[in-house]
């Protein structure tokens, strides 16, 4: 169900688990060795987030990986679905 935006004009999934209200922050344009423009990265900030509560456990007030079917795209039309989900300890760093 299309429903607005809280902070920005464009609309948002109502039933989508998680719904980022973003601002664009700058455009980098990335040129190939003719000097054309090939690629062009856009960087957002995120100014909302809407968590769906089926996703999220009230108690532990936390977001919830399991109940959210993610779909990551790897690269041109290459895509995967949520796999295995865990933990890797972070290295210290000095």
């Amino acid at each position: 169900t299309k429903v607005p935006g809280t902070l920005v004009r464009t609309p948002r999934v109502a039933e989508a688990a998680l719904a980022l209200e973003c601002v664009v922050d700058s455009i980098i344009p990335f040129r190939n060795e003719a000097g054309d423009v090939s690629a062009t990265m856009v960087v957002g900030k995120v100014v909302l987030i809407h968590v769906n509560k089926h996703v999220f456990d009230q108690e532990a007030g936390v977001i919830v990986p399991e109940r959210i079917k993610t779909v990551s795209r790897l690269g041109g039309n290459t895509f995967s679905l949520q796999g295995d989900i865990f933990d890797l300890a972070r290295p210290k760093v000095s």
